[in-house]
């Protein structure tokens, strides 16, 4: 297995300007004979969750968007995995997640993130939310789960229970200006 560890600049807000980079780094290890791709956590626009939920949901992605098919369509066509992690948006729910798309462009798993955190304290359960259970996919390479973020530190318990054989951690790197 060869794995690659992608470590884009994001731009904060601008899904457009990061999904062309998302897309050049996988295009990229197509070349490089890569197997699996992994991105950061919230890579599309970075970790930039205010709490203000009319702000927030504006750089918030559905998993069929056409953006996760894009990168589903590119994964297809170079025969590489790609993980990466997104803020979701699902039924007016906010969710920190991470997807991983097989090299046939399927979604194999979809984690939401488990721990209480990511937004602001005063933001509503209704709005931000979390998973409520731990995912696994089984790979070429054995048994994979993720955690995000935070996940690491509050729930590591999951993924010890899961008997992976692969943890994929997408981490956002670093904060903007916003902290």
């Amino acid at each position: 297995m060869k794995l690659a560890v992608a470590v884009p600049e994001i731009a904060e807000h601008d899904i457009a300007v990061n999904f062309q980079t998302i897309q050049t780094y996988i295009k990229e290890a197509i070349q490089s004979n890569v197997d699996l791709l992994l991105f950061p956590e919230a890579v599309l626009t970075g970790l930039v969750i205010s709490g203000n939920y009319d702000v927030d949901k504006k750089y918030a992605i559905s998993i069929n968007s056409e953006y996760i098919k894009q990168i589903a369509k590119l994964s297809q066509t170079g025969g590489i995995w790609v993980a990466l992690g997104f803020i979701e948006i699902d039924n007016g729910i906010l969710y920190d997640s991470a997807v991983l798309i097989d090299n046939n462009g399927d979604i194999v798993l979809h984690q939401r993130r488990l721990s209480e955190g990511w937004c602001s304290t005063a933001a509503s359960p209704k709005e931000y939310g979390y998973a409520d259970k731990y995912s696994t996919a089984d790979t070429p390479w054995g048994k994979v789960g993720f955690m995000l973020c935070g996940d690491l530190f509050n729930v590591p318990y999951y993924a010890k229970n899961a008997n992976l054989d692969i943890l994929l951690f997408p981490f956002a790197r670093c904060f903007g200006s916003w902290l």
